[in-house]
């Protein structure tokens, strides 16, 4: 009697878990952002908890919150930025400087291109992480619930997972421009303060920002231009001046007295008042983030609101949004500029400048480079510092996406006394500031006026010392690109990371991928 042969063991080969190395992987993350097509293949599929290394999958993790505000990942030195605020407010189970080191891996492995094996393998990656992490909850289905169909349910949707769209069904809509009819961008106070954007003011503490705004609004609550706008019209109306910094009491009243404006068309504004269920309403600060609907309600009770100042804009971020991160202070921008716009109102937002000395004078503003990025006009005020009286200050362009003068205002800061009609005291005890404007515009150099000596920067330490006093001496020496590899090879010890960092303190534009490879131009 003929015996079956005995059954050989199957030859299955290496395990498929070992063909996803750590090399695929951190190429996989690399393709997110440096590949359109990796991005598009896996935007829908990929989750964090697909990677057991904890710095690529937090990384996963910030890139896909990144897109789901924007709409798109990060770039490279948007990650960098965001992944500098994740540590710096995050627990985090490995140390920062192995979270560093592992994203340096990644930038670098997105800096050598060649994604085809990423693309190959991905769809298999998807299948085999779903049905991984599938039956591992399949065994509390079954050992808890005893729940055949949801077992059979989920292994057939993890199944699914990395299965491409035969077809794509998203739609792009373009718009010929025949088709539009051209629009004059309308202004507040003309050249200078449009309606529908924000415009950021910025200067130096005690400056005189606020006691400027101050006067804008009084002007703008009698229907007055500003010097230098001969036939401008402006209609009056009322502004809301959103600010921690400056009591109504104390400050604002006295100044809207002595630059005689109607204050019966300017508004303080604070605190928000949030229902309790406990207590009474409870006092909130502003928040920008989420309080422009109540803002809006104010605004139509008003009714003639041309004006929103908010002063200073940081003030009125939540304490979790870091001002220096791109991605957040971004939306913070996009939010306002999209209130401006449907109201066609003017946002005003106050910000600070660093001190030191940056590329240029626009780029010393405090925080994210976004914040001036995203507004469309930048002013700064600055002091004359010929003035031995220092009273006189200068009202200056410094950025603008917009045709706004380049003239420049001078005006003075003068003390003024004031009697308050509401006090009974007969005596005018209020002491306050006001603004006096020279009538005529001025030629000035605002660099020269905002960012004085370009020689005298601080200077970084380490290895980012190294890297910024390197793309320095090149652009003193008129240089205008150059290849990062051939930067990277001449400094293998200074990381991708740390040539990001050392590109935005030097002001230079984003890397650009040539046949040749990256290029960074200033």
């Amino acid at each position: 009697m003929d015996t079956a042969p005995a059954t050989a063991p199957l030859d299955r080969g290496p395990s498929l878990s070992s063909e996803f190395t750590n090399k695929m992987l951190t190429k996989l993350v690399a393709g997110l952002i440096f590949d359109d097509e990796v991005w598009q293949l896996v935007k829908d599929h990929i989750r964090p908890e697909y990677f057991e290394n904890p710095v690529r999958r937090d990384l996963t993790r910030i890139i896909l919150a990144f897109a789901e505000t924007y709409h798109r990942p990060p770039t490279m030195d948007e990650l960098i930025q965001e992944m500098d605020f994740f540590l710096a407010h995050t627990r985090k189970p490995l140390p920062t400087e192995v979270y560093w080191d592992q994203t340096s891996n990644v930038l670098e492995a997105g800096a050598e291109g060649n994604f085809d094996y990423v693309r190959d393998r991905v769809d298999e990656f998807f299948r085999y992480q779903a049905l991984k992490n599938t039956i591992v909850k399949s065994v509390d289905l079954l050992q808890q619930k005893k729940d055949y169909d949801g077992i059979l349910s989920a292994i057939k949707e993890a199944y699914e997972v990395g299965q491409r769209a035969e077809i794509d069904q998203t739609v792009a809509e373009a718009v010929s421009l025949d088709s539009v009819t051209s629009r004059q961008i309308p202004f507040l106070m003309k050249d200078r303060i449009p309606l529908g954007v924000v415009t950021l003011i910025t200067g130096a503490g005690e400056v005189g920002k606020s006691t400027l705004l101050t006067e804008i609004a009084c002007r703008i609550s009698r229907g007055e231009p500003l010097p230098g706008s001969t036939g401008a019209e402006v209609e009056a109306g009322s502004t809301i001046y959103i600010t921690t910094e400056n009591p109504a009491e104390e400050v604002l009243r006295p100044r809207v007295l002595a630059c005689d404006g109607d204050s019966s068309k300017i508004f303080h504004l604070q605190n928000v008042l949030v229902p309790s269920s406990e207590k009474a309403n409870q006092p909130r600060v502003f928040d920008v983030t989420r309080d422009l609907p109540a803002l809006a309600r104010e605004m139509d009770k008003i009714k003639d609101v041309r004006l929103v100042i908010i002063d200073p804009a940081i003030s009125h971020i939540p304490d979790k949004l870091d001002p220096n991160a791109t991605a957040q202070v971004r939306h913070v921008m996009d939010t306002l500029f999209e209130f401006a716009q449907s109201r066609q109102i003017a946002v005003i937002c106050v910000m600070h400048l660093a001190k030191g000395v940056a590329v240029s004078a626009v780029n010393k503003i405090a925080g994210s480079h976004k914040w001036k990025d995203a507004a469309r006009v930048v002013l700064g005020v600055a002091p004359d510092k010929n003035d031995l009286t220092h009273e006189r200050r200068f009202l200056s362009r410094l950025k603008a996406n917009l045709d706004i003068t380049y003239k420049t205002l001078a005006f003075r800061i003068k003390g003024a006394m004031i009697k308050d009609p509401n006090e009974l005291d007969p005596e005018p005890v209020f002491k306050t500031t006001r603004v006096e404007f020279e009538p005529e515009e001025l030629d000035m150099n605002t660099e020269e006026m905002f960012n004085p000596d370009p020689g005298q920067k601080a200077k970084p330490e380490g290895k980012l010392e190294k890297a910024v006093e390197f793309l320095r001496s090149l652009m003193k020496e008129g240089v205008t690109e150059i290849p990062a590899q051939a930067v990277e090879d001449e400094f293998p010890d200074i990381s991708v990371a740390t040539w990001c960092r050392a590109r935005q303190m030097m002001g230079m534009k984003k890397p650009e991928q040539t046949p040749d490879g990256w290029i960074w131009r200033f």
